[in-house]
């Protein structure tokens, strides 16, 4: 068995959840409330708020900003569409 460095071990993190907010501008997103920001060869296509995704990587200046070096997407969401208005009466409940 390899010999592994702790604080090395340590700066390793993996998170699952849904996206709660995502910004392609600064390729950050949210998983809960930790904010997370993509590695530049990290693939940006198909994610959207709310869809589930498992985040790797490693936390850059001892925990200040984590950098997600591997995405997986576990669950797609369907894509948001507005309903249209009814014109009609409201439902009674």
């Amino acid at each position: 068995m390899a010999n592994v460095n702790p604080e090395l071990a340590q700066q390793r993190f993996t998170l699952h959840g849904p996206i709660r907010i995502w910004d392609l501008e600064e390729r950050r997103l949210s998983l809960g409330e930790r904010s997370l920001w993509l590695a530049p060869d990290v693939s940006t296509s198909n994610l959207e708020l709310g869809t589930e995704v498992v985040a790797k990587g490693y936390e850059e200046e001892h925990g200040k900003r984590w950098i997600v070096d591997a995405l997986t997407i576990t669950r797609a969401v369907e894509s948001w569409r507005r309903r249209p208005l009814s014109r009609g009466p409201r439902p009674r409940v």
